[in-house]
């Protein structure tokens, strides 16, 4: 009976962070996630080049860079 119950809640906590994650999903604007461009640029770069980027010399992606200068500030 107590695996039972560790299983129920284990499913309950997997299904509170699934809707959890597609609530953020579907609320949160586009480029409004905590350093989402960063890592968007990071992810970019891996598929372009193959290599993963170096920290020191890191820098955002020309379409990131190109939507920060033409696109509206949020919350202004």
């Amino acid at each position: 009976m107590s695996s039972m119950r560790s299983d129920a809640a284990t499913f309950s906590i997997w299904i509170a962070i699934y809707l959890l994650g597609v609530a953020f999903i579907c609320f949160l604007p586009p480029w409004e996630g905590y350093d989402e461009m960063a890592h968007f640029s990071y992810a970019q770069q891996v598929a372009d080049t193959g290599q993963l980027p170096s920290f020191e010399h890191g820098k955002l992606a020309k379409d990131v860079e190109t939507y920060k200068r033409l696109a509206p500030t949020p919350y202004n």
